[in-house]
């Protein structure tokens, strides 16, 4: 069986996915930056029992055909993935395993269809269904049962190296656990010892240790690779109303990703990086991910984005990094501190007599990010899905300046969020002038 999933990126959000072009292109930049693998796992692209009932659409089964011919001509292994249940699924409930014994014969169907493609390699996929929700309902018998379906799955490409698992139950210690999430587990590794999908000590995990996971390994006797969510930000839009078809809260995510240990990417069983939805943040971060690969100890996350920004966006690398720098990292990963915004760092070390006049010259850089952003697109039309959050940063601007200088100012509604926003309460405004 192999040791790693190696490093790399899964497409592994809700939401709109990404375009074949654009799947291309990441197959050759992980190639060129060291990285090695790509599993594809829109997660609004899951199968479910009444799909596997049908073939691949002929286009769709083109499209895996040619990123898995792409994918080896770059050296990457692709991985597709299969989810046998979706979110909520009533299937997915333990005590429908009666149903379980059509799944395996409808997932070998399936591997069987999607092989002879040139898909070698499967994750197979429990994340986000009801024993996740509701850890009441995992337990060593549905642990089983997933197991045995991952056999079923093997069992037709034959080969113990060509299937991964992202199980039901994904994050935690071994001292968090609940007792049916080890039972879980316990009952997963009964059926394998396959490659098995963690995110860390939470959904979000600020910092994943190679010493954290060997405890989770040594704990279940299953192989642990991290799935990493530094960048994921699908969870807003989700929580702020998008599946019952409101206007949710987006948010862009650049990294730099410094989320895991330098010991575990070169000791450990793997990492892959879940993208954004929005392609050029995940090419950025995918940098950033192989510098800490490469300098270990000596990487520097601040120098990593910028040279990030400059490979992946060349010329235009000025604008984006600012914008890169202007949203901030992570909200659930790095939930950001008072005092530590972009706005406190202007002020950092300045009498106070100085500070109005330093934050206006900022802001002034602010109100210009939308009109250079529109400049970089006419060569780089790649940089069009970072236009929303570059007029929100020249809006908010705009609206502090006035509002800093005494001024009446009505500020534009808008659902992309930025590390500005927080200084529309007036309180944190006094902060930075008073201190």
């Amino acid at each position: 069986m192999t040791d790693s999933i190696g490093l790399g990126v899964v497409e592994g959000f809700y939401g709109r996915a990404w375009t074949q072009p654009n799947r291309l292109a990441l197959l050759r930049l992980l190639s060129a930056t060291g990285l090695a693998t790509y599993l594809h796992a829109p997660k609004n692209e899951r199968e479910d029992v009444r799909s596997l009932q049908l073939p691949v659409p002929p286009t769709q089964l083109s499209l895996l055909e040619e990123l898995a011919a792409h994918a080896s001509a770059c050296g990457v292994r692709f991985i597709h993935g299969l989810s046998p249940f979706r979110l909520f699924d009533r299937a997915s409930l333990p005590f429908l395993r009666r149903e379980h014994r059509e799944f395996r014969r409808l997932l070998a169907a399936r591997v069987k269809e999607l092989s002879n493609v040139g898909v070698r390699d499967f994750a197979i996929l429990f994340d986000d269904t009801w024993p996740t929700i509701a850890p009441q309902l995992a337990s060593e018998a549905t642990g089983r049962d997933h197991g045995v379906l991952v056999q079923e799955a093997e069992g037709v490409l034959g080969r113990k190296d060509s299937i991964v698992v992202v199980p039901a139950v994904y994050f935690g210690r071994p001292s968090t656990l609940s007792d049916g999430a080890r039972r879980y587990l316990h009952g997963l590794r009964s059926e394998g010892a396959w490659l098995t999908a963690w995110t860390g000590p939470g959904v979000f995990s600020s910092y994943i240790s190679e010493a954290e996971r060997g405890r989770l390994e040594r704990s279940t006797g299953l192989p642990i690779w991290v799935w990493s969510n530094a960048i994921a930000n699908d969870w807003l839009p989700l929580a702020t109303g998008e599946p019952l078809g409101l206007t949710p809260q987006e948010r862009l995510c650049f990294g730099p990703v410094h989320t895991v240990s330098p010991q575990l990417l070169a000791e450990g069983r793997g990492m892959l990086l879940n993208g954004a939805r929005e392609f050029v943040p995940t090419l950025i971060a995918l940098h950033t991910l192989s510098d800490l690969a490469r300098t270990k100890d000596s990487h520097h996350p601040e120098k990593a984005l910028r040279q990030a920004a400059e490979a992946v966006c060349g010329s235009n690398w000025q604008v984006v990094l600012k914008i890169a720098q202007s949203v901030g990292p992570h909200e659930l990963c790095f939930p950001q501190l008072p005092g530590a915004g972009p706005l406190e760092r202007v002020v950092d070390g300045l009498p106070v007599s100085g500070r109005l006049a330093a934050l206006l010259d900022v802001l002034r850089e602010f109100a210009g990010i939308a009109a250079d952003l529109n400049r970089a697109a006419e060569t780089d039309p790649r940089l069009l899905e970072l236009q929303a959050t570059a007029l929100r940063l020249t809006e908010l601007a705009h609206y502090l300046t006035q509002v800093l200088r005494g001024k009446e100012s009505k500020l534009p509604r808008s659902n992309w969020r930025t590390a500005l926003d927080p200084y529309l309460k007036p309180a944190r405004r006094n902060e930075l002038l008073a201190h």
